[in-house]
């Protein structure tokens, strides 16, 4: 799996990896900002985030 994702981040654009990185430090300020936004759905966002990065 490592060498998966280490393949896809050698073959992915400076502008895809910039915005797969805003994505989760978006995910991660919005659970540390608000009460309204758990740690439940901080995991689901970033797991959601990864699958479609690994599927792309």
């Amino acid at each position: 799996m490592i060498h998966e994702i280490k393949r896809l981040l050698k073959n992915a654009t400076e502008e895809e990896m910039h915005a797969v990185l805003l994505s989760m430090f978006m995910s991660m300020e919005a659970h540390e900002k608000t009460d309204q936004y758990t740690e439940s759905q901080l995991v689901k966002d970033l797991k959601r985030t990864y699958q479609s990065f690994l599927e792309f």
